[in-house]
């Protein structure tokens, strides 16, 4: 943290308060975090060090400062903060442990952003039991390399029940920002004039009241003014002999004092002032060795340090205020600035990132070997989770090249790291410019891919499919790899934005790729063609089912970070395969979990969170849809949000939820029209007409369903229409509509369903009975109960009508074992709406409710988050292995076990593992 300024604590007793009672939450264990915002000078380091220099001697103590210089080195902050804790490495998950030391350059391993930001987490928490409490201060957030920005944004959402707590600091008005709206902030204001008048009166200067009057006026309030400017007048100007000079605004006159006072010292200790300045670092046997290097004297820091701008403390050079640093740059010269840099290249020998970024700042003209050298670069800091770093460095290594073909493949690389730092416009941008350098053929196919793919996240994905398609086609017989993994996201998009005929298109080239035949994206290709066809015989239905690995469920793009699933959401509950593929995307989204992977986690759990609704395993539902939201906004992942929005939905509809159901639906809807996501839109449009038709609107379920299967209506849908017909088929016949339900049903029938998909089968046998209402009613509707592979819910529902055809064929005691069957199943299922409507018939049929008032499941009172560490302590796992799979604290674990032991009626942990079975 940098060294005070001087300028007391004046008029800041509310913010003291403020800040020692998150101090206080964290002694007591329920973690604090606070963000401290105002202009340069307003005290907020001074705010900081009070409370440090305050807190209880027993607490554990780390800080670091953010350093605009070394914004471009991954993770140098977070090393600055965790350098202390560096000795417990060993402590900590093995993936966690792995990346860290990746992270910070002790081993030679990838360090996924999510995983690094996790392993602090632990590292600060398990630190914290060693103490009655830890306090981390960063100051100067807005300047820490976007690696460290990231993690520390990750890490202090996640403090729940820890004894931690962090404090930053935040500069206003820079261009960098720690942009962090979710954690809370305290803005630190503009001191009164009193307070003022109090701190002029410390600098123990003569001061005229005229003088007193305009500093007080032009400083408004800001305590680094009232301190610093002062020290800028002469002593006539200050006993208001002379007139004060004409002032510039804030930031300039700040600047322009403390330049004024570099530029006052002898011409060695400016050079030496810019070399610890552009360094960042401040070692003192490092800025050394380069002042010899340069030929400066060896007490050139001397009158940079009795002039007050620096200090030295533990061999490091620590500016005064990091207006100072600037000041020390704006100093000096071009062509000084590259001699320092150059000076600072030679001696640091040993510190190769830091070496190649001071060579770069110290070139003019092309280099291609130091272009190799910042890829190289770029390249360790992508694999260790710094893609904006990376940016910055390729687009030097383009602008260093000599020849176009080099100077287009940096460029490409620079894009596909924005890509994945989620700066879509500023890697559309580099791709813009790349494709007018060449016209390779495989890299205009890379530039096409990672232009497809933001389209797709960002954007329209029919453009992205358009997009994506035209770009496979030149490459598709030279590079069928990246033609078919470019055919798969096309296919995706397709989906997506409900365009049949464009699906159909991309299986028939996906078809013609020279890959091997059984390679799985050929498969693929057969499967969209014939699910166009309407035909869900074909004999490879389920590409994905007989694996469980992420790299066979998710086709990767290199380009982007994110995942693109196969199959997307409901795909499966289409071809009636939705069992065997929620097992194989539960074994991914554990095996995600367990590497950290926080930014494929949302695309995978998205597909799982809707087979598990159609599959009847709500709970296990709406933890895993409760974590993914979560994750896809934290990680700007829209259409992820989008889909698990409108499938909480879903099951909210089921069960009766009707505000909650509403309030999702709506927030879907609004993302799915602004991106054009019409499977969502779909999936929402069926949330609310199944929410109509358990409330008994027959007539608006009709006209919110037929949304989905009339083409050309707002969420139509060509493949989801085949899940939504048998709602349809019901709302149809309960709203008077026979001939619409008739209707409805033939097109239902003209499906070619195989004989082993048993679950549309059952369906399609109950539509017949609802339509037909023939003699062979009886036998359809138990045909379609006796239906193997059909959810809890849907089986019910079978129940349900079966019972009411019985009432009223005056088989009362044959409808009443129906309906009773059915009503335990819905309150079972806490599906309200459902279970009022039996009780109604059952009591219509003069039977008895004897299912147990209670008869939800033990989740009933539990949270999602409650949920999932049910299922992981009834797998036997630890709070350890818990905290690394849900991406939290093993102290928050306990915390939250300790909760719900009470509500589940429990005493020990290995009584949780009845429970976990039947999530």
């Amino acid at each position: 943290m940098s060294t005070l300024c001087g300028s007391g604590l004046e008029g800041r007793d509310a913010e003291k308060r403020l800040m020692t009672r998150v101090l206080d939450r964290a002694r007591e264990g329920s973690s604090g975090v606070l963000v401290l915002r105002g202009p340069a000078g307003i005290g907020k380091t001074e705010l900081l060090r009070s409370v440090v220099g305050q807190a209880p001697k027993d607490l554990m103590r780390l800080s670091c400062l953010g350093v605009q210089i070394e914004m471009g080195l991954p993770y140098a902050g977070l090393h600055q903060l965790l350098r202390p804790l560096l000795g417990r490495l060993d402590t900590l998950p093995a993936p966690q442990a792995a990346a860290l030391a990746g992270a910070f350059g002790m081993a030679d391993t990838d360090a996924d952003r999510f995983l690094v930001a996790l392993a602090a987490l632990t590292l600060l928490t398990e630190a914290a039991e060693n103490h009655p409490m830890l306090l981390a201060v960063v100051d100067d957030a807005q300047f820490l390399d976007p690696a460290t920005r990231d993690a520390l944004r990750f890490l202090a959402r996640r403090l729940e029940a820890d004894r931690v707590a962090v404090l930053f600091g935040v500069r206003d008005g820079c261009t960098e920002d720690f942009h962090a709206p979710e954690l809370p902030v305290l803005r630190v204001g503009p001191l009164s004039d009193e307070d003022g008048r109090r701190v002029l009166a410390r600098s123990g200067l003569p001061l005229a009241e005229s003088t007193v009057n305009r500093l007080l006026r032009e400083a408004a309030g800001n305590p680094l003014a009232l301190t610093e400017l002062p020290l800028a007048l002469t002593d006539a100007q200050r006993r208001g002999l002379e007139p004060l000079p004409e002032m510039l605004p804030l930031g300039e006159r700040l600047q322009e004092a403390f330049l004024a006072r570099v530029r006052q010292l002898p011409h060695p200790s400016q050079v030496f002032l810019l070399m610890a300045a552009v360094h960042g670092g401040g070692d003192l046997g490092t800025l050394d060795a380069a002042a010899r290097h340069l030929g400066l004297p060896l007490d050139a820091c001397a009158a940079a340090e009795r002039a007050g701008l620096v200090g030295i403390q533990d061999h490091t050079v620590e500016f005064r205020h990091p207006l100072i640093r600037a000041a020390a740059c704006q100093a000096m010269t071009f062509t000084e600035r590259q001699a320092v840099h150059r000076a600072l290249a030679e001696v640091l020998t040993g510190q190769p990132e830091r070496r190649t970024l001071h060579l770069a700042a110290a070139t003019s003209g092309t280099d291609d070997e130091l272009a190799a050298q910042l890829a190289a670069s770029a390249a360790r800091a992508s694999r260790a989770g710094g893609a904006a770093t990376a940016v910055g460095a390729l687009e030097r290594a383009a602008s260093l090249a000599s020849r176009p073909q080099d100077r287009q493949r940096y460029m490409v690389e620079a894009a596909e790291s924005a890509w994945r730092a989620a700066q879509a416009a500023r890697a559309n941008a580099l791709l813009e410019e790349a494709g007018t350098l060449t016209s390779d053929p495989r890299c205009l196919a890379r530039i096409t891919h990672l232009r497809g793919s933001i389209k797709h996240a960002s954007n329209d994905p029919a453009a992205a499919c358009r997009t994506l398609v035209e770009g496979a086609l030149p490459v598709m017989a030279d590079e069928p790899d990246l033609a078919g993994t470019m055919l798969v996201m096309a296919a995706r998009g397709a989906f997506v934005a409900n365009d049949a005929e464009t699906m159909a298109r991309i299986g028939r080239m996906v078809e013609d790729l020279p890959l091997p035949g059984e390679h799985p994206v050929r498969r693929l290709g057969r499967r969209l063609v014939a699910l166009v066809d309407q035909d869900l015989r074909v004999p490879e239905a389920d590409t994905i089912a007989e694996h469980a690995e992420p790299a066979t469920l998710a086709w990767l793009d290199p380009a982007d970070p994110q995942p693109w699933v196969w199959p997307p959401t409901l795909y499966p509950y289409v071809l009636g395969k939705s069992a065997r593929t929620r097992t194989s995307l539960e074994a991914a989204a554990d095996t995600l979990r367990e590497r950290g992977q926080v930014g494929t986690l949302p695309m995978t759990l998205a597909p799982l969170v809707a087979l598990e609704i159609a599959t009847g395993r709500w709970s296990s539902a709406l933890a895993n849809g409760d974590e993914g939201l979560a994750l896809a906004e934290e990680t700007g992942q829209e259409g992820a949000a989008c889909h698990l929005r409108v499938l909480l939905g879903w099951m909210a509809a089921l069960r009766g939820q009707s505000e909650r159901c509403r309030e999702l639906v709506q927030l879907g809807l609004a993302a799915a029209a602004e991106h054009k996501i019409a499977s969502a839109s779909a999936i929402a449009h069926w949330a609310l007409g199944l929410l109509a038709l358990g409330e008994g609107r027959p007539e608006d379920a009709v006209e919110l369903l037929e949304q989905v299967v009339l083409p050309e209506r707002a969420g139509s849908h060509f493949m989801l229409a085949a899940a939504v017909l048998p709602d349809l088929i019901e709302a149809a016949v309960r709203a008077g509509r026979h001939q619409a339900a008739e209707e409805y049903l033939c097109r239902y029938e003209q499906w070619r369903i195989g004989a082993e998909h048993h679950y549309f089968q059952g369906l399609l046998d109950r539509c017949r009975a609802l339509v037909r209402r023939g003699d062979d009613c009886d036998e359809l509707f138990r045909r379609a109960i006796d239906a193997p592979t059909q959810s809890p819910f849907e089986l019910s529902r079978s129940r349900l009508l079966y019972g009411e055809w019985l009432r009223r064929e005056r088989r009362i005691k044959d409808a009443r074992v129906q309906l009773q069957a059915a009503l335990v199943q819905f309150r079972t299922l806490e599906a309200e709406h459902w279970a009022q409507r039996t009780k109604a018939e059952l009591r219509a049929a003069g039977g008895a409710d004897t299912a147990a008032p209670d008869a939800a499941t033990p989740f009933s009172g539990l949270t999602p988050r409650e949920m999932q560490i049910v299922r992981f302590v009834g797998r036997g796992m630890s709070n350890q292995e818990i905290a690394a799979q849900l991406f939290l604290s093993p102290r928050t674990v306990g915390y939250h076990l300790y909760k719900l032991f009470p509500k589940l009626g429990v005493t020990s942990r290995h009584q949780l593992r009845g429970f976990s079975l039947s999530l």
